[in-house]
């Protein structure tokens, strides 16, 4: 990690004004990133190797869902606690400790490669958390009903939901029928269980889970793991134990790309619940206008 920091850290005197060599700013551009893409390969590596580790990273993502898979691996190798990054602009001159950066990978131009396709750089930019800077604003999270979770849940279905008094052969209060396509719901007072065992039963739809597969089960679980993480729903009765062996002859690529189809999973979900809470800030919002 430290030379890592070292590496990004050299290229603002590559940089400047009066000693700028466009040759040497484009080789330390390409050493910072085979750095990230290093960094990030090893960390997703690194997480299955230990389950603790694989929470650290989910952690992670379920506070920076609007990152990429790849990004999160980079913050959780970097600063897993951090909780609200921004660039060196974005804090407007609050950062106190530049010591810490974190490294991410932004987006940059497309270009064509040899074979027709188009594809994208990626160029490596430091962020700072917010326990780097001096600014006394904390963002505050809104506290919501866990009733208002589960009627977001519930709206924008995508199968058909069935309401019943009990589930045949099922403790949980939704269960998925795969072969009728079919969610059945029992309804109840205890909203935290519901909301996580309906984004369970929509995390099976989603990553089309197949009940004997080890890595689908593990896969399901992140996501109410991720969702629970979001939502403050409890994580202690969540299934996640152990590492799926199938992961012990997995490619970093292979990894990654199991890591999305979670990532995925948890977006859609998520979309589902900010929607019903959305509307609810709004006219909470139009109330006090009125006032």
């Amino acid at each position: 990690m430290d030379e890592f920091n070292n590496v990004i850290s050299s290229s603002t005197s590559a940089g400047s004004k009066n000693n700028f060599n466009k040759e040497e700013w484009a080789k330390q551009k390409q050493e910072e990133r085979e750095k990230a893409y290093d960094l990030i390969e090893s960390t997703a590596k690194n997480i299955v190797t230990d389950i603790d580790k694989f929470k650290t990273y989910l952690d992670v993502q379920s506070r920076f869902e609007k990152y990429s898979v790849g990004n999160g691996l980079l913050i959780t190798a970097q600063m897993p606690t951090a909780t609200q990054i921004k660039d060196y602009r974005d804090w407007k001159g609050a950062i106190k400790n530049f010591d810490n950066p974190i490294i991410i990978l932004e987006p940059g131009s497309q270009y064509t490669r040899v074979d027709g396709t188009v594809g994208t750089s990626y160029n490596p930019k430091k962020m700072y958390d917010i326990s780097c800077t001096n600014t006394r604003y904390k963002p505050i999270a809104m506290k919501y009903a866990d009733k208002l979770k589960v009627e977001g849940l519930l709206s924008d279905k995508p199968i058909f939901i069935k309401v019943v008094k009990d589930i045949e052969n099922c403790e949980k209060y939704a269960k998925w029928d795969k072969k009728d396509n079919v969610l059945y719901f029992k309804a109840s007072d205890n909203w935290k269980e519901m909301a996580k065992d309906l984004t369970s039963e929509y995390a099976k739809i989603s990553l089309e889970a197949r009940d004997d597969s080890e890595l689908d089960i593990f896969k399901c679980n992140s996501v109410v793991y991720m969702i629970s993480k979001k939502y403050d729903l409890d994580t202690s009765n969540i299934a996640l134990k152990n590492i799926p062996s199938d992961f012990e002859n997995m490619s970093s690529l292979e990894i990654r790309n199991e890591l999305e189809s979670i990532k995925g999973a948890m977006e859609e979900i998520s979309r589902k619940i900010d929607k019903r809470l959305d509307e609810v800030s709004r006219k909470q919002k139009n109330k006090e206008h009125l006032r």
